[in-house]
């Protein structure tokens, strides 16, 4: 806790030079590597990676200070009134417990407030002695506590944070109905609670200060863990913050920062992302940290309660294989792309899948290396192959006509729906084109008005290398042409048309709910039901066709 000089001509704290600071920043890992750059450094890891037990290690040119992870955040109704000095000195052997026995719950928090008020009271009372001197000055600079209230007003908005008689009050003042229109500090929130005490781990650190905080994103909601030490690096950014996380999202989010990889083996070993993965970091950080005990990841599209990754961690279902769905193909392209081409991790291979959608086989057989489509139009068609339905049939001893069933699925698809397949499949071809006239047009040197003149012939079909309307006319025919083949090829089929509009068709088929029908399938080719590895192993036979690896 460090109270801040007066200088009654300048009215500020006395600070140190900035040689002190940057010198204070630099950090030294186990084995010799040091990190002088400013900016925090976050490490990361999965669970059992040594995360915490490592960063314990790590050495400073001044005293790390240690927020531990099992941070007592509970705080009594009425504090205990004490000289500076000796609150003081409480706090400080609180947080030497904390970095001496990481593993025991710490007890600081009332001792920092008592800290934080007495540090408060002291300036006010120096104010009044050097006014009542006959000498005006200037006003005092910003208490920590003062800082703290400020923070707190820009998080928590319409929640004030006051101190009465040593009591901690916040004060709601856009309360509505039962709400109480104030409450003590212990009435707090969890959230609450953990950002008071965290900013006055921060806000009242001393300048230049070392900081390792075990698990920032406690008791946050993800978006305010975020907002929360943005705030914190914004107002001290002379402290070197040392986050130990094992959230991707809030890792991601740091700026000009330094990663480091945690590693039950190795250690610490520090990472670094390629600067136009920004928006990957989250992903490539988090394959990184599974690298240790898997050997296979591949991407999917969708998020991990969807079809495609719950299908496909029953299908890839080993210890070495790791499913991650990252959102969009667009996604899963980028991520293959950029974890294949970095020196992030070692050892792993990389791969992707993807659903055909409505793209050519010429675009599906160019997709980044490593990443593979289905051989059917998307996810949701292979829950609704006949194969799969029969052996599924087969298990719940229902009856089922294959021949009607895949009748069935034809007669689905009204022409209506081929009409729309036909516009969508035109509309990703068109956009490809026109993308590469619109593209064409930066590669030109001329002003920007001899420019917009040429436009109109820039935009003339008749010089284009592709016509619109034969695009159009070429899969009108590719669609209708599957459905009037004799005989119908229905794998061909399936790759064209969308499979979302056939998922009713197989609890249909077997009287059960879609739900029950799909946890079933999963469950059967997870494999780790004794009572189901016979349908796993005939679910396997019906998908491997149509499974890209």
């Amino acid at each position: 806790m460090r109270l801040a000089a007066y200088n009654t001509e300048q009215g500020g704290p006395m600070q140190s030079s900035s040689e002190d600071v940057v010198q204070q920043h630099l950090v030294r890992l186990p084995n010799g590597i040091e990190i002088t750059e400013n900016g925090p450094v976050v490490i990361v890891g999965p669970n059992g990676s040594g995360k915490s037990r490592r960063s314990r290690e790590i050495t400073s040119t001044v005293h790390i200070e240690v927020v531990s992870a099992l941070r007592n955040t509970k705080i009594s109704p009425q504090l205990q009134p004490m000289a500076l000095q000796q609150a003081k000195a409480n706090f400080q052997s609180q947080r030497e417990t904390a970095r001496t026995q990481p593993y025991e719950l710490t007890n600081d928090f009332d001792y920092m407030l008592t800290a934080l008020i007495g540090e408060a009271a002291e300036s006010s009372l120096e104010f009044l002695r050097i006014a009542r001197s006959g000498v005006m000055p200037h006003l005092p600079p910003l208490t920590s506590l003062e800082k703290i209230q400020t923070l707190w007003h820009d998080l928590f908005p319409g929640r004030e944070l006051r101190f009465r008689d040593y009591m901690p009050m916040v004060i709601n003042t856009v309360a509505v109905g039962d709400e109480p229109a104030e409450y003590s500090a212990w009435q707090m929130s969890d959230g609450e609670k953990a950002a008071l005490y965290l900013a006055g781990r921060t806000l009242g650190a001393d300048l230049g200060a070392v900081i390792l905080v075990d698990e920032p994103e406690t008791h946050f909601h993800s978006l305010l863990a975020v907002q929360f030490w943005d705030a914190i690096e914004n107002a001290r950014p002379d402290l070197r913050l040392i986050y130990v996380t094992h959230d991707m999202t809030f890792a991601a989010s740091r700026q000009a920062v330094n990663y480091l990889l945690a590693n039950p083996k190795e250690g610490l070993t520090p990472i670094e992302l390629a600067a136009d993965s920004s928006d990957l970091a989250a992903i490539l950080l988090g394959t990184a940290t599974l690298s240790f005990y898997a050997t296979h990841v591949i991407f999917c599209e969708g998020d991990s309660d969807a079809l495609d990754a719950r299908l496909y961690k029953a299908w890839f279902n080993t210890k070495e294989t790791v499913v991650h769905a990252v959102g969009s193909c667009d996604m899963v392209l980028r991520s293959v792309s950029a974890l294949s081409s970095s020196k992030l991790v070692q050892n792993l291979t990389v791969k992707g899948i993807t659903d055909r959608d409505f793209h050519s086989e010429a675009h599906l057989n160019s997709l980044v290396a490593g990443v593979l489509p289905l051989k059917v139009h998307e996810v949701e068609t292979l829950y609704c192959l006949p194969g799969v339905v029969a052996a599924v049939a087969k298990h719940l001893g229902v009856k089922f006509d294959r021949p009607a069933y895949e009748q069935k699925v034809i007669s689905t698809f009204t022409d209506g729906d081929r009409h729309k397949v036909v516009l969508e499949r035109w509309k990703v071809l068109i956009d490809a084109a026109l993308t590469g006239v619109v593209s064409s047009v930066s590669t030109k040197t001329a002003s920007l008005q001899a420019i917009a003149g040429s436009i109109p012939a820039i935009f003339d079909q008749s010089k284009w290398s592709f016509s619109p309307q034969a695009l159009m006319a070429d899969e009108k025919t590719k669609v209708e042409s599957l459905f009037q083949s004799k005989p119908l090829d229905l794998d061909e089929l399936l790759k064209v048309m969308p499979g979302k509009q056939l998922r009713g068709l197989p609890a249909g088929a077997l009287g059960i709910s879609p739900k029950t029908y799909d946890n079933l399938l999963i469950n059967a080719i997870g494999g780790e039901d004794p009572k189901l590895v016979e349908l796993g192993a005939e679910l396997r036979v019906a998908l491997k066709p149509y499974m890209p690896f």
